[in-house]
């Protein structure tokens, strides 16, 4: 009983932990798109999770596939528009041998799917 006490405790404070993280890392991204002249996101959410594009399918339902119908790869992040939030997959962030760089290229690809879900100037391209 005492080792699953413990258990409950680690994994409540990992928690308080990834939704401090979550709350710090959308601050940073709510005040760079600001900058950018786009209306920021919700929020950003840390996951633990990994994800498969067809966990997240029902998020792309009214937009194209990015991924031919037969790739069912893993997902770093993705945008749900109903909520204008990113989910991050720490899990898949993990895996890259650079996960900064790995993370921010999530949140850049996410932003511009936030981009096309709510416009502005900023998501119109110029030729």
């Amino acid at each position: 009983m005492v080792m699953l006490d413990l258990e409950v405790a680690s994994a409540a404070s990992l928690e308080k932990y990834l939704d401090a993280l979550s709350v710090k890392l959308t601050a940073a991204v709510r005040k760079a798109s600001r900058s950018l002249g786009l209306r920021p996101p919700r929020r950003v959410v840390l996951s633990l999770r990994s994800f498969r594009e067809r966990d997240v399918d029902r998020f792309y339902e009214e937009y194209p596939r990015e991924l031919p119908r037969g790739a069912r790869g893993d997902v770093c992040g993705f945008y749900d528009c109903a909520r204008q939030e990113i989910v991050v997959s720490l899990a898949c962030v993990g895996r890259e041998g650079n996960r900064k760089g790995a993370l921010i290229r999530t949140l850049a690809h996410e932003l511009v799917h936030h981009c096309q879900h709510v416009g502005g100037p900023l998501c119109s391209l110029h030729y």
